[in-house]
């Protein structure tokens, strides 16, 4: 299976992704974080549904996609279904929340993939969203970092 893959962005800010398979419908209702390639771990399943009730789509070539993940998940929708509810005030939050961790792993040069994103997300809880993106907070990263080493023991 085929995760999708980036084709461009255009003016007013829509990006055109491209799917083998059109249960993928169309993205909405979330951030688009474009990193560069190096730091994203390859892995054949590109959607990742994280228990902070968010989904990641991650690209191999930089860009992510992340999303409020849908209360049905389990069930596959066939063609293109668009999303016009609002999304949830937590639910923002979380997705901003990982957008902000995913930028700070990237500084500090961190390879990025559910595992290291979900614990960065767990350390970043007691501080500001805004504030994630910092030096001075940069603390979310070391944990992150000391998490994953532990789980390689």
């Amino acid at each position: 299976m085929a995760g999708p893959e980036y084709q461009a962005v255009f003016l007013d800010g829509a990006v055109s992704l491209h799917t083998c398979y059109l249960k993928y419908g169309k993205l909405g209702q979330g951030v688009l974080a474009q990193v560069s390639t190096s730091p994203v771990k390859w892995q054949k399943i590109q959607f990742r549904y994280l228990p902070c009730r968010a989904t990641l789509i991650l690209s191999n070539n930089g860009f992510m996609w992340i999303y409020q993940t849908p209360e049905q998940k389990d069930k596959e929708a066939e063609g293109f279904v668009t999303n016009v509810e609002p999304v949830p005030l937590p639910d923002q939050e979380v997705i901003s929340c990982l957008r902000n961790c995913i930028m700070a792993l990237v500084a500090q040069k961190l390879m990025l993939y559910d595992t290291s994103m979900l614990h960065c997300y767990k350390a970043s809880l007691p501080h500001q969203i805004k504030d994630l993106l910092k030096p001075e907070v940069e603390e979310i990263v070391l944990q992150t970092q000391q998490r994953l080493l532990e789980l390689e023991r």
